[in-house]
């Protein structure tokens, strides 16, 4: 039985000069989220836990009740500016939690661009990877026909691993 135990979810946005972040962090009891405005930590709030699938909506309250609640130059950003603001990036930290292995999950969403890093925890294997593609279910499809493409495949390879695992250049070069 797998599980999906989230950690982390963070979004960069950028005006000129300007950087703002919005983190939400999944601890043992409860979700920190933080907005920060050029690295200052301008906003705070502990909620309950949850999953990812309410943190977006956290982030967005948290940063609309600080543009509400506050004047100065971070809240006219988002009240006057809001159009001008624009999102860099998404990244998703999670664990994938499977028969006894923990599979440690970073995701970074920029503009046309979904890349994934998935690592044990002792770190020795890594899978990554990235696609094009402007939503996450067109990330999906594609992941969906890669893994069918090597389905295809792994009975070609299987039959033939002693063909692919044999380096004839390896028993006459030895690795350095």
């Amino acid at each position: 039985m797998s599980k999906m135990i989230p950690i982390k979810v963070a979004y960069d946005f950028c005006m000129q000069n300007h950087r703002m972040k919005a983190v939400a962090e999944h601890l043992e009891s409860e979700r920190k989220f933080t907005f920060y405005f050029d690295e200052k930590v301008v906003s705070e709030k502990i909620v309950p836990s949850g999953d990812f699938l309410t943190d977006d909506d956290c982030i967005r309250d948290l940063v609309e009740n600080y543009c509400k609640d506050h004047t100065g130059a971070y809240a006219d950003l988002f009240k006057r500016h809001s159009d001008k603001v624009r999102l860099v990036s998404k990244t998703i930290d999670f664990v994938i939690e499977s028969f006894g292995t923990n599979l440690q999950t970073h995701v970074t969403v920029e503009k046309g661009k979904y890349s994934f890093k998935v690592n044990e925890n002792n770190g020795d294997d890594v899978f990554s990877g990235s696609f094009r593609a402007e939503n996450f279910s067109e990330v999906l499809e594609k992941v969906r026909i890669f893994t069918s493409i090597l389905g295809e495949i792994s009975k070609e390879f299987s039959e033939n691993i002693d063909e692919l695992s044999n380096d004839r250049v390896e028993e006459w070069i030895k690795w350095g």
